[in-house]
């Protein structure tokens, strides 16, 4: 018909797209610096500019709906290579229907934000970043291409994670079998062994020997509040990355893949106390080899002092060295072979690829 022809012609048109694109990112930035712990509209001039957007993006989600269909094609698009039977329906099994369904999907979340519900869609209305690669794919055949090989390389970098997983859960049992239960530490930094661990300290009292600087002292954290002592129980207790158990030894392999938080798990480490001995909790006896039923097994240990095993570092380098460049390089290679197979390149020969990067300098 001639209403969806028209229609079509303005879709299709670049200026459109190039609209639709300043619309995706002024949105994008608004979510980001107008936030509502530091908002810099008023309520009303924000609840505006959502209404205007709303509309826009309502209005071209509509435009194309129309268009090429709801779910039945309307063959109103000319037939292509990419297209021969003309672009399919605005809901399709398609790419186009893919992305055609992230645009709705930003349009019902700008509804349910300007409606005045109960809840609020909060941290969703960041889907809105996705958009802008959108008109970018539409327009240039590298993003189309790039966004191509990362969706092809979904299912190997799932691989890849569990590969990840297999590691974290051999370096986690590793990390048990070492450290269980000798990273404790007590409160009170005066106190040397941990049987001296009870009663309480008053006011940080006394001072310790500062952390790279022996020759000096330095007075306690504990036993002072606001400046003002005050009376605390002495407490032995792993600090928050430890490996006590393959829960807690996972989420510490996590901030070490992440790299958060290094230096205080380094030190923790490198702190560890040489002198431990594993007794039962009723009879008190060695329990290396075992308790009797119904006696827990627990660790006796000097406190910890700077530096006493500085060799531990060595296991979570090494953790870090596999998990973040080997996992990640494996990443790399899988993204680099799916954008050569998708821009055909994977089959070219050494010799191809010199004269194609050659051209490509030139």
């Amino acid at each position: 018909t001639t209403a969806r022809k028209l229609s079509y012609s303005l879709v299709e048109n670049q200026k459109f797209d190039l609209l639709v694109l300043f619309a995706v990112i002024f949105s994008v930035i608004l979510v980001q610096i107008d936030t509502n712990d530091n908002p810099i509209f008023s309520e009303a001039d924000r609840l505006s500019i959502d209404i205007s957007l709303l509309g826009f993006f309502a209005m071209e989600t509509s435009l194309k709906i129309f268009t090429y269909g709801f779910l039945t094609p309307t063959g109103v698009s000319p037939k292509s290579i990419e297209y021969p039977q003309g672009k399919p329906a605005f809901f399709s099994s398609t790419e186009e229907g893919g992305w055609n369904l992230l645009d709705a999907c930003v349009v019902i979340m700008m509804i349910l934000d300007v409606l005045p519900l109960s809840f609020s869609v909060g941290g969703f209305k960041c889907i809105r970043i996705v958009r802008i690669v959108r008109p970018l794919q539409k327009r240039s055949e590298t993003v189309k291409g790039l966004m191509a090989a990362l969706i092809a390389s979904i299912g190997s970098i799932f691989h890849v994670i569990n590969l990840l997983l297999l590691l974290m859960l051999v370096f986690g049992l590793m990390g048990v079998s070492l450290f269980r239960g000798r990273l404790n530490t007590c409160n009170d930094e005066a106190i040397s062994h941990s049987r001296d661990c009870v009663s309480f300290n008053f006011g940080g009292i006394p001072d310790v020997p500062c952390r790279g600087f022996v020759q000096f002292t330095c007075q306690q954290s504990i036993g002072r509040f606001i400046g003002q002592p005050i009376l605390v129980p002495r407490v032995w207790s792993p600090p928050p990355e430890n490996f006590d158990n393959l829960a807690a030894a996972s989420i510490t392999l996590l901030r070490l893949s992440a790299q958060d938080n290094l230096r205080s798990i380094f030190h923790s480490l490198m702190d560890m106390a040489r002198y431990f001995e594993i007794v039962c909790s009723g009879s008190g006896e060695n329990g290396e080899d075992g308790c009797p039923a119904g006696e827990n097994q627990y660790i006796v240990a000097s406190q910890s002092q700077a530096d006493t095993a500085p060799e531990n570092i060595l296991f979570p380098l090494f953790y870090i060295f596999i998990a973040n460049i080997f996992i990640s390089q494996l990443v790399i290679g899988v993204l680099i072979d799916n954008i050569r197979r998708q821009t055909g390149s994977a089959l070219f020969t050494e010799q191809q690829r010199i004269w194609r990067a050659t051209l490509i300098t030139m």
